[in-house]
């Protein structure tokens, strides 16, 4: 089976977990929906998990390359949050929450994860200290806290609220804390972009 076979079966896994949830397909119905027999998916997969956890590093490579392009094609680091957050919600319109959900309880290998977490605290904590050279984020603020925090404090805020409010959307609230988390950190300056920006993308943040 060649790399690129594999490779389609990566991707077409991805768009039924995202679509349904991980835990109500079958390695039948990926088989099913691929035109291929079971067998040839277990030719380069040992099992479902295996499958999945190779979904997640594919779907971690897109966005790393996708934050890499908006970082290269950004003024500053308050319209690279901005247009990274733009990005972000536009993935989560057509996610079904199953799939975020069962995202959570994933037994992905912790080396992996503890990976992918410090790579991105480091490259925030470069992009805020840079943000901070150049007036857009407050300089009483640690770079390395922010890092640290940014992510974990709004999945804890969203998931509160969507305990609390269980018909809000993952998309909803995390648009309305993406945009609190960005005002509480940048300067005046840094809140005058955001403005701008808002203007001319008007539904980037719930009002």
């Amino acid at each position: 089976m060649s790399v690129d076979a594999k490779q389609r079966i990566i991707e077409g896994a991805l768009k039924l977990f995202i679509k349904n949830g991980i835990k109500s397909i079958t390695m039948d119905e990926i088989a099913e929906s691929l035109s291929v027999s079971k067998r040839t998916i277990y030719e380069h997969f040992k099992d479902k998990k295996n499958l999945v956890f190779e979904c997640v590093q594919l779907m971690d490579n897109y966005t790393d390359a996708k934050c890499k392009e908006i970082c290269e094609n950004s003024e500053n680091i308050v319209i690279y949050m901005m247009k990274n957050a733009l990005f972000m919600q536009q993935n989560l319109k057509n996610v079904n929450v199953k799939f975020l959900e069962e995202l959570q309880t994933l037994d992905i290998p912790s080396d992996y994860i503890k990976q992918k977490q410090m790579e991105r605290q480091v490259k925030w904590e470069m992009k805020l200290s840079k943000g901070q050279e150049e007036g857009f984020i407050r300089p009483e603020m640690s770079p390395a806290i922010i890092s640290t925090t940014f992510h974990e404090s709004i999945k804890q805020m969203v998931d509160k609220a969507r305990t609390d409010h269980p018909d809000a959307s993952y998309y909803d609230l995390t648009r309305m804390f993406v945009g609190i988390m960005f005002r509480g950190i940048v300067t005046l300056k840094g809140l005058q972009v955001i403005e701008e920006y808002e203007k001319n993308n008007p539904t980037i943040f719930a009002q």
